[in-house]
């Protein structure tokens, strides 16, 4: 049976659930259903002071990374494509903005669940290219019953009108069938911004409470110099002024509070909860507020992959916006058909070293231009007779007593598989197993040395002899060894 072409039967037209018939799809998001508001209630959360902390650090780790533009593919004419990229990030998205300023408020899709920017063309240089890339509020949008992205206008409030092709960048956080506005993770900040900050108004009470003695006045009953009033009044200036005249027949004590006011109190316990539950909405740790003491190290290592992990995200976010501008600039002044351009963030530390450790084990075996290893690097060349390191040009020592040698140790580990297959296939072959007993010697030889020059490390001798580090490799191999081993010995305690 063939299938069908071009028919959904479980879109949004046949879904009964879904606002199909509708103009105008609401935001599904709880928080701003059951406020009766739109996103301008999450400003108020981003200018809490442990939000404020958390998104400035999230601000810093985005700017940690270097960019780049690769090509779609190894062709002219994407190569092309390519340098058109680069000149559009080479120059301002905005008189007043700069590219920072323009990937910070893409990443906010990550906070606010959507982030819209208009495009405006120019032609310059026979080219299309962004004249400004212009940052939108989202209460400007809306989604029809088809999930298409329409924008509010005077002309129509409500439903919006529909949007030309190739304007308007939108990036999304996890949207759904269901949901395309996104998740805001400010959704999930909401009620705890709310009980924190309902926290501080009855810790501030409890400060203003217990933060200071309480004066208790006693007065002579039967109508003395002083009554119930005029001790009250004496009292209340005294939280004030802290000093008071009295009538010698009053007396004023301070006693012990009744509450104790030593350790967190409840509401400071909350405020804690609260900023524990903003953060873990931010960047998914809680760090500094939730390791109690134990397992500091494990905590810390489990923070910084879970950091990261939001990280990247955040940066995905950035890089699939920006690629769907690449797409529009690459179609509409190539063709369809060029691949378009990439952005990707890379971490320049990182990538120095992956390259420092190719170098390191490339030229063993090919020359390598030392210019492009100074490129790649970004070091420049020294000049004149100008100090540099030591290490360089340094002769490689001859390995110790005992140690196997690491050219014939790359060797054995290059062609140990394949002299293992056919050692195997000789001793089958083989009428006395002569050939056997010649291949098993040379494969079991580096191993046998090994052991022999200390036993107790004969794991990590396997580990040298097996650079890849594989240990369901390293024991394969040590069992057809041992096979091919054992073969040997039969051979040569029967050489009949």
């Amino acid at each position: 049976m063939q299938p069908r072409m071009h028919i959904e039967l479980a879109g949004r037209a046949t879904d009964p659930w879904w606002w199909g018939i509708w103009s105008r799809l609401p935001n599904p998001d709880t928080v701003l259903r059951k406020m009766g508001a739109d996103q301008s209630v999450y400003d108020q959360i981003l200018y809490d002071a442990h939000v404020m902390g958390e998104m400035r650090t999230i601000h810093a780790a985005l700017l940690e990374y270097e960019w780049r533009i690769v090509p779609g593919d190894e062709s002219p004419r994407a190569a092309d494509a390519a340098v058109l990229a680069r000149g559009i990030m080479d120059r301002r998205p905005a008189p007043d903005m700069t590219w920072v300023d323009v990937a910070w408020s893409m990443a906010g899709a990550l906070f606010r669940g959507m982030a819209v920017h208009e495009v405006i063309w120019q032609k310059l240089d026979n080219r299309f290219v962004p004249e400004r890339i212009e940052q939108r509020p989202a209460r400007r949008f809306v989604f029809d019953g088809q999930a298409n992205l329409r924008l509010l206008t005077r002309n129509r409030p409500y439903e919006g009108e529909e949007i030309p092709e190739k304007v308007l960048l939108l990036g999304r956080h996890m949207p759904t069938y269901d949901n395309p506005y996104g998740i805001a993770v400010l959704s999930a900040c909401f009620w705890p911004y709310v009980f924190k900050h309902s926290g501080y108004r009855y810790f501030t009470t409890f400060c203003e409470k217990f933060g200071f003695p309480w004066p208790v006045g006693k007065y002579p009953p039967g109508g003395g110099g002083i009554d119930a009033a005029g001790m009250t009044d004496i009292l209340t200036r005294m939280v004030m002024d802290a000093v008071a005249a009295i009538p010698n027949d009053a007396e004023i004590e301070f006693p012990a509070h009744s509450v104790s006011t030593t350790g967190s109190t409840p509401h400071e316990r909350l405020i804690q909860l609260c900023n524990r539950e903003l953060s873990k909405a931010l960047t998914s740790q809680t760090l500094a507020t939730e390791i109690d003491g134990e397992g500091s190290r494990a905590a810390s290592e489990t923070h910084h992959a879970r950091e990261r992990a939001g990280h990247l995200s955040l940066r995905q976010i950035v890089s699939d916006t920006l690629n769907t501008l690449f797409e529009w600039t690459t179609e509409i002044n190539f063709n369809a058909n060029v691949p378009a351009p990439r952005h990707e963030y890379f971490e320049e530390d990182e990538a120095r070293m992956n390259w420092a450790k190719l170098y390191e084990t490339a030229r063993k075996y090919i020359p390598v231009p030392a210019a492009e290893a100074y490129e790649r690097l970004r070091i420049r060349q020294p000049e004149g007779n100008e100090d540099i390191l030591p290490g360089f040009g340094e002769t490689e020592q001859p390995p110790a007593p005992g140690e196997v040698d690491p050219e014939r140790r790359m060797e054995f580990a290059r062609g140990t598989e394949r002299a293992l297959d056919a050692a195997l296939l000789a001793a089958l072959d083989a009428d006395e197993g002569g050939d056997a007993v010649r291949i098993g010697r040379g494969m079991t030889q580096p191993i046998v040395e090994a052991a022999a020059a200390d036993p107790d490390v004969l794991g990590d001798r396997l580990q040298s002899l097996f650079p890849s580090g594989d240990t369901e490799v390293i024991q394969d191999m040590v069992a057809r060894v041992m096979y091919v081993a054992e073969m040997v010995g039969s051979a040569d305690a029967d050489p009949e």
